[in-house]
Order: structure tokens, then C-alpha cells, then sequence
């Protein structure tokens, strides 16, 4: 899909249902499901200090020419460390035909909070 129809559908709509993105409590929930794909863009620099073990990382720079590592026919979930390049990951994902993608609505910090033992006890096991 094109650029310029992807962001026609952006309206208050897509934005106030959260079509567009998983909270920490969703997020929670979708870890441990072999149908879903968390895709980490952070940069190798930002990478080496904070791993997560249940993403597969490809920095937003590469991600054109490593796009035939994220599978279309899983629900992808982008995040970084801020939203931003999630965002920008989520929307080249669309445009390259991929129809079940949504971003992280948090930071990487929050993300490392689904690694906690209980979280990870309860939700992993």
C-alpha cells in the first residue's frame, strides 16, 4: 500500500481504538504466542546494552534489506527505546504489504518491566 493511502486512514478513529498499537498489558500477553513477532529496531550500540530474548532485532537502518527476515504471516510488533523509529518501522512494514503489524505504545523501559520474575513465571511458562 502507498504511503499517501496509509496516512489517509490515520484519522481519530484509528488512533483513539489503538488499532495502530499494543500497551504493556497486551504486550504481556502476546510474548509467549508463537504467532507473534516483536521486532526490536533499536541500533547495535543501543542493542548491546539491553537485550530482549523473545525479539528479534534489526535495526531500523537495515530493515530494507533484511525485510525477508519478518514473517507476513505473523502479527509483527515493533518497538525502540522511544516510540519514534517503532512508528517509522510500523508504517515501511505497511507499506511493504505487511497487514498485521502494530507498534510498541511504550519505551524500551517499560518493556524490560514484562521481565520481571513474576511477569515472566506467570506469562511464560
Amino acid at each position: 500500500m502507498r504511503l499517501d493511502e496509509l496516512l489517509k486512514k490515520m484519522d481519530i478513529d484509528f488512533f483513539g481504538t489503538s488499532q495502530h498499537g499494543v500497551g504493556v498489558d497486551g504486550a504481556i500477553k502476546l510474548i509467549k504466542d508463537n504467532n507473534v513477532f516483536f521486532l526490536d529496531v533499536r541500533t547495535h550500540e543501543e542493542y548491546k546494552f539491553l537485550q530482549f530474548p523473545f525479539a528479534h532485532h534489526i535495526p531500523l537502518n537495515e530493515l530494507p534489506e533484511r525485510l525477508n527476515e519478518v514473517p507476513k504471516e505473523k502479527l509483527v510488533i515493533t518497538f525502540c527505546s522511544s516510540i519514534v523509529r517503532a512508528a517509522i518501522a510500523y508504517t515501511y512494514l505497511l507499506e511493504k504489504g505487511f497487514d498485521k503489524v502494530k507498534v510498541f505504545l511504550g519505551t524500551s523501559e517499560q518493556l524490560t518491566s514484562l521481565l520481571k520474575p513474576k511477569l515472566v513465571y506467570n506469562n511464560l511458562k
